[in-house]
């Protein structure tokens, strides 16, 4: 879709409040053990195949129209494929998210047929010391490679994720030389966020604020790779806005819990007692994140920062306590930004 009318749809959305992007977690089972990663598994029962199908049959009916599947590792479930072919017949743009290690040629054949919009795989660096001490999993970055090849000669487009920590500070721009090199988009974050559960132990992988200056400013950011959620100068409707979660776009657990992003975990409704249509214009969590505006965060409204500053209002949530305090690693962030010049609204 062009940008322009992205815009359009996107601001039509927000105005109407359809849920026009859904990021579904299928599982929070992974078959590797990231040292950042935010997902604490719980005993709860995860959605069944056929729960999940008519949860994708109520997204559609309420207009959504890109659906990220992800996790955990999408392919720890075994109905994955079963999954994403069935969101295609409903003609969901379909973004998979994975760490590759699971694609054989089979799995490869099968997602190639699905006409993906996109098949996002996380690496971290192409030195297997680095990038499988973050995995904890020896032989990952060879098995993860070797799906990215599967997929480049079935034509299946692809993006390298990487986060960028203390870990892999000096290796990650390889993984922008080696998506560069075949044809990958590229995208990287620092922003690392606590657990689930609130854990904050992930955050001992940041990086400190001299080195997130330096990867802020690294030209290759500028060239090609896309930093963060979202590119500078967004549409004219979030600067009255946080986000879009809320207002257009919206997370589902494995569990059926719905929140307004996979990063603000304020539970909305349950899918295994109503249906998303219903949560979703009705549920007073929703109303209370869609109550929250720029101009009345107390903080931020006034922050000169405000225009260089990527704002988060489900990490404050997290991290803060409230969705409207400032979230101090966000103002540090703008700060670098201000210095650069560079603008996030």
């Amino acid at each position: 879709m062009r940008p322009m009318l992205f815009e359009q749809v996107r601001e039509a959305a927000i105005q109407h409040l359809i849920p026009l992007v859904c990021h579904f977690d299928l599982t929070y089972g992974c078959n590797l053990a990231c040292s950042h990663c935010y997902i604490v598994p719980s005993d709860k029962q995860e959605l069944t195949t056929d729960a999940i199908i008519n949860v994708l049959d109520q997204l559609a009916e309420a207009g959504a129209l890109y659906l990220t599947l992800s996790g955990g590792e999408i392919f720890a479930r075994e109905d994955a494929l079963v999954v994403a072919r069935y969101a295609r017949s409903l003609s969901f743009a379909l973004r998979l998210l994975t760490n590759g290690t699971a694609i054989d040629a089979h799995r490869a054949d099968e997602i190639a047929n699905l006409y993906p919009e996109l098949v996002s795989i996380s690496i971290y660096s192409m030195d297997p010391n680095v990038h499988d001490a973050i995995t904890g999993v020896s032989g990952s970055l060879a098995r993860s490679l070797a799906a990215i090849q599967l997929l480049r000669e079935r034509g299946v487009r692809l993006k390298l994720a990487s986060v960028i920590m203390k870990y892999n500070l000096t290796t990650y721009r390889t993984v922008f030389q080696f998506a560069r090199q075949i044809g990958a988009q590229y995208q990287a974050d620092c922003r690392i966020a606590p657990r689930n559960d609130g854990d904050l132990s992930p955050l001992e992988c940041s990086i400190d604020p001299v080195d997130a200056a330096a990867v802020l400013a690294d030209p290759i950011f500028d060239d090609g790779g896309e930093y963060g959620e979202f590119e500078e100068g967004r549409a004219s409707v979030y600067d009255r806005i946080p986000c879009g979660a809320g207002y257009m776009s919206v997370y589902i657990s494995p569990y059926g819990v719905v929140t307004p992003c996979v990063q603000l975990p304020l539970p909305c409704g349950d899918l295994n007692a109503s249906q998303f249509s219903q949560i979703w214009r009705q549920s007073l969590e929703f109303d209370q994140v869609r109550s929250i505006t720029i101009s009345n965060l107390p903080a931020c409204s006034s922050c000169k920062l405000l225009r260089h500053c990527r704002l988060c209002i489900g990490l404050a949530y997290v991290e803060e306590g409230s969705m409207t305090a400032p979230w101090k690693r966000a103002c540090a962030e703008a700060g670098i930004m201000q210095t650069l010049g560079k603008r996030r609204r």
